[in-house]
């Protein structure tokens, strides 16, 4: 009784197959066919050669060296900039130079 109930599973699963796959194959049969000269955009194109860029000369520098003075100082022969106040400004100059040297100390390193 076992051995027929297997036989008849077996035949059924089997049967269940092959029709299914007969419907897809009628299924392929009538769809849409592409014609060789058509673009395919599933094929994945050449990757492009990398560029090649021309050597770039190097250019001496223009900045001054670490530390020199860029400016000059202001003759003395033109009164409209020199100032009466030159304790006054010596004095804020060197409140704002104290200034940057506590803040660069202060400042995080990391």
């Amino acid at each position: 009784m076992e051995q027929i109930i297997g036989i008849i599973l077996t035949l059924l699963i089997s049967g269940i197959y092959a029709v299914a796959k007969e419907r897809k194959r009628k299924k392929s049969e009538n769809m849409f066919h592409a014609p060789e000269d058509f673009p395919d955009t599933r094929r994945k194109s050449a990757v492009p050669p990398v560029p090649v860029f021309p050597e770039i000369a190097e250019m001496p520098s223009t900045l001054p060296v670490e530390g020199a003075r860029v400016t000059t100082d202001i003759p003395e022969s033109h009164p409209e900039y020199r100032s009466e106040d030159t304790d006054a400004i010596a004095a804020h100059r060197e409140r704002w130079r104290r200034a940057i040297i506590d803040s660069e100390i202060l400042s995080r390193k990391f």
